[in-house]
C-alpha cells in the first residue's frame, strides 16, 4: 500500500536494517512517516521512537502510527513485545510534535472467537448478511484490537 505516494519516492526503514531509535536520515527529510505495528516492539521508552520519527518529518508533514492494544503477546526472534497503546496514549506521544487529525481504534469482542478458531487471516466475505462480514465491520470503541493516530507535524 502506497497511500497515494509514488513508489519510487518511498523509503523503507525496516528493522533490523534500520533502528527507529536512530534513523539514518537528515532532519525534516520526509513528507510523511508511517509506522505500522512498530511501537509495541520498541525496546526503549516509546516516546524516543516517536521523537525520532518526528525528527525526520518535515514541518507540516503527516505522521501515521498504528499499534495493537488488545492482542496476544507476539514478540519473536530479535524483537520483543513491550507496549500497548490506547488512542489517548498515542495522542499523548505525538502531542509534543503535532496536531492530531484523528486518533482511534478498531475492534470488538466478537472478533475473538474467530481468532481463537484460527480464522484471523481468512478473507472477509463481501456479503453483508454473512456473520464474518458483520463482525469485521462492527466497531466497539471500548474494545479496540488495533489503534492509530494520524497527525500533522508542527509547522
Amino acid at each position: 500500500m502506497t497511500l497515494g505516494f509514488d513508489r519510487r519516492k518511498i523509503t523503507d526503514a525496516s528493522y533490523p536494517e534500520d533502528d527507529v531509535l536512530d534513523l539514518p536520515f537528515a532532519d525534516g527529510r520526509f513528507d510523511a512517516v508511517v509506522s505500522d505495528q512498530v511501537l509495541e516492539h520498541v525496546a526503549a521508552p516509546p516516546q524516543q521512537a516517536i521523537d525520532e520519527m518526528f525528527r525526520v518529518l518535515r514541518p507540516g508533514g503527516i505522521a501515521l502510527h498504528t499499534s495493537c492494544l488488545i492482542n496476544n503477546i507476539h514478540g519473536t526472534g530479535d524483537y520483543g513485545d513491550y507496549w500497548r497503546f490506547t488512542p489517548d496514549a498515542l495522542r499523548l506521544l505525538v502531542g509534543p510534535h503535532a496536531d492530531v487529525i484523528d486518533a482511534g481504534g478498531w475492534g470488538n469482542l466478537y472478533v475473538w472467537p474467530f481468532i481463537l478458531a484460527g480464522l484471523r487471516a481468512e478473507p472477509i466475505p463481501d456479503a453483508p448478511w454473512h456473520p464474518a462480514h458483520w463482525i469485521a465491520t462492527l466497531n466497539d470503541s471500548a474494545w479496540p484490537i488495533t489503534t492509530w493516530v494520524l497527525a500533522e507535524g508542527y509547522k
